[in-house]
């Protein structure tokens, strides 16, 4: 195996991964077995010596797999719609999708169609996200019950798993918090939806940075700016105030469109103000620095004592 693995340029790191991942795998093959698996990964998959070495780190039943499995199941994912690019990333993420039934993949496609999703939002974001074949018909079909329950349009929900399909796994009090979190921002119900169906995953996992972003939202009036393009809120908070103390030093009032230009790409800031976020931030901060440095209050000199 060393040698094998030696000669198809695995590191040293890799290799010993990659021995200790078969060796507590329990997978009965034998060694020549898995050989044949690594080559075809390697010459007829395409796959690099990091990439293999990644999948067996992160999902040791590719071990229990053959070739001849994994050509059936990419043969029938390939029939679904699925790109080459897509099969391959897929099983990058998830070898063990292999392994799941084909007719299961099946029955979860066509309800996703039923209900709503084209083949393009399916076969993209469970590309991105192929676990979710693990989950049940019956499962999903609950939670897109519940999230209608909660309001959403089924158009807001396909947008929402299509963006981040692991949504799927929250639960009622999940979205009831992120609500009531939005609704200190004086966001009404219908808006917070809005924002929830681009952002819900972030706005679970980052309260606190999403609660910095809000404040500066509110406090500069950029409101309606996040709810015509709620994605503008995954920048960090830094560079949006290191935007805005830009602007501000340079007398440009953020107002109309100026207000749309705080939260552009990067390439598309830097062509409007010939500016880098780089430059901004370094900017921002030896502000801040300074600034702190002239709030502090100067010492009094005591004056001795002549009595």
């Amino acid at each position: 195996m060393d040698e094998f693995l030696t000669k198809r340029k695995f590191t040293k790191t890799d290799i010993k991964s990659i021995k200790e991942k078969i060796k507590s795998s329990g997978t009965n093959k034998s060694e020549q077995e898995i050989i044949s698996l690594i080559s075809f990964l390697l010459d007829l998959m395409k796959y690099t010596p990091k990439e293999v070495a990644q999948m067996i780190r992160m999902d040791h039943y590719v071990l229990f797999l053959d070739s001849n499995t994994l050509n059936d199941a990419i043969t029938k994912l390939y029939d679904l719609g699925y790109s080459e690019d897509q099969l391959k990333k897929m099983l990058l993420l998830c070898p063990s999708i292999a392994l799941i039934p084909s007719e299961l993949i099946e029955k979860m496609v066509t309800y996703l169609e039923r209900y709503g999703f084209t083949k393009e939002q399916i076969t993209g974001f469970t590309s991105n996200e192929p676990a979710f074949f693990k989950f049940s018909v019956e499962y999903v079909d609950r939670k897109l019950q519940m999230l209608e329950r909660l309001t959403f349009t089924k158009k807001q929900i396909i947008t929402m798993i299509s963006l981040s399909p692991l949504t799927i796994k929250d639960e009622e009090e999940d979205f009831l918090r992120i609500i009531d979190f939005l609704g200190t921002y004086d966001f009404n119900l219908d808006q917070s939806l809005h924002l929830i169906t681009y952002l819900s995953d972030r706005f679970k996992n980052d309260k606190s940075g999403y609660a910095e972003k809000l404040d500066i939202v509110k406090k500069y009036s950029l409101t309606n700016v996040i709810l015509n393009s709620p994605m503008s809120l995954i920048l960090r908070a830094e560079l949006i105030m290191a935007r805005i103390s830009f602007l501000e030093i340079e007398g440009i009032p953020i107002f109309g469109m100026v207000k749309y230009h705080v939260f552009r790409d990067n390439k598309a800031f830097k062509s409007l103000y010939g500016r880098t976020s780089s430059q901004l931030i370094e900017s921002y901060r030896l502000h801040l620095e300074l600034s702190k440095k002239r709030e502090k209050p100067k010492r009094h000199k005591i004056e001795p004592n002549k009595n």
